[in-house]
């Protein structure tokens, strides 16, 4: 019964073990991800602007200007743009949008990519590359021709068979004489909006342009983007200042650096990954009692035989290997008990992890081998107290 108890005790250890080191292995992985942009030396914050005061076109238009170009203007400022969706902030806007080049037939052709409405220098002050073409520029506003930029993913995924670069685009699943087309003219690398496999097709508006009624509600979710020449904490304090004198009422929302969103992102799966690491540690102990009480208790009861055993010449280290392989036996069964589970109960684990297999070669050998570790260090422990015991001593228990 004790055997049987250590058996599945390492059994659940393993099982542990094995989650725990594929959500490691995948939480690695994880922050390992490109964003597409550079996330240094970047202040972020929410600008929700009053329904009521910036309903209208001209006036919300108006006044994110003045904000960009005050906050521009500040000491230790390199660059500062508004976006309606913040990168890294999960999948945010997503409309449909129709190609000339491809048109629709049916329910089947309509198409969708992410949505922002950026002011001038957006994808610069981020740091994303221009892989063709030119980025959104203040020239850009309502009234001028109505353009657009593109991811690569976009490009890629919707232009199979021709260049991106000037062809043109229109939102809603049809084709719609009341709306106007934009033109494609740039193409950029891809952002990421969250802690993703691949990257998914997206395009950014001028802010200024006038958008579709229907989108109207999204522009009031503005977020200012600001690159320091230095620690961006610095500037908050300018930056409140300039606010209040644009406008009194409007809120700082959520001021951090885009790495702490970036961090946010991932508390999540950094949850998930400590917790179980937690019970993995705790089995893991648990276990290496069990094997030691086990041992301990059965070095106790045959203290006599050993006796006997080294009255006729066993030497102090075939005592030891002998308790050893006794331990050893009981952790290679619960191991490879174990190890069977894991192979069943890992894939179900896929939806938690992030380019990382269900049946991770590296996490199934290395979480074995911990836990046979502990298992070997339990049973010397018991092995070497066994091994000092007098001959003389032990047959006259």
């Amino acid at each position: 019964m004790r055997s049987a108890l250590v058996v599945i005790q390492m059994a659940l250890a393993v099982v542990l073990l094995v989650g725990a080191g594929l959500l490691l292995r995948s939480f690695q992985t994880l922050t390992r991800v490109a964003p597409g942009f550079n996330a240094q030396n970047l202040l972020v914050v929410n600008l929700p602007l009053s329904p009521q005061r910036y309903a209208q076109n001209p006036a919300r238009t108006a006044v994110v200007e003045e904000i960009v170009g005050r906050v521009r203007a500040l000491p230790g400022v390199e660059g500062a743009a508004i976006t309606t969706n913040l990168p890294m902030a999960g999948a945010g806007a997503a409309i449909n949008f129709n190609r000339a080049a491809y048109p629709p037939k049916g329910p089947d052709d309509y198409v969708l990519a992410g949505y922002r409405a950026v002011t001038a220098d957006y994808l610069t002050t981020l740091g994303v590359p221009l892989l063709r073409g030119r980025m959104l520029t203040s020239w850009d506003r309502e009234g001028s021709p109505p353009v657009v930029v593109v991811n690569e993913t976009l490009a890629r995924q919707y232009f199979p068979d021709r260049d991106a670069l000037g062809q043109r685009i229109q939102l809603g699943t049809e084709p719609d004489p009341d709306f106007q087309t934009m033109e494609i003219v740039g193409i950029v690398g891809d952002v990421k909006q969250s802690f993703e496999a691949g990257s998914k097709a997206e395009f950014f508006v001028p802010y200024a342009q006038y958008p579709v009624p229907v989108l109207a509600g999204m522009y009031l979710n503005a977020a200012l983007v600001v690159r320091t020449a230095g620690a961006p904490d610095q500037v908050v304090t300018s930056l409140r200042s300039v606010l209040r004198e644009i406008d009194p009422a409007q809120p700082l929302v959520n001021v951090r650096t885009m790495q702490t969103a970036m961090a946010g992102t991932v508390a999540q799966p950094r949850f998930q990954m400590t917790l179980l690491v937690a019970f993995a540690c705790v089995a893991l102990a648990l276990a290496a009692i069990g094997v030691y009480g086990v041992m301990a208790y059965t070095v106790t009861q045959r203290i006599p035989e050993i006796g006997v055993r080294m009255a006729v010449g066993a030497s102090p280290a075939q005592v030891v290997r002998m308790v050893v392989w006794q331990g050893a036996k009981l952790a290679l069964i619960g191991l490879a008990v174990g190890i069977g589970v894991s192979a069943i109960v890992a894939p179900a684990m896929r939806s938690l992890l992030f380019e990382t297999r269900a049946l991770d070669p590296l996490t199934f050998a290395v979480a074995p081998g911990v836990l046979a570790m502990a298992a070997l260090l339990a049973s010397y422990v018991p092995a070497r107290r066994a091994a000092s015991v007098s001959a003389l001593v032990a047959l006259n228990r």
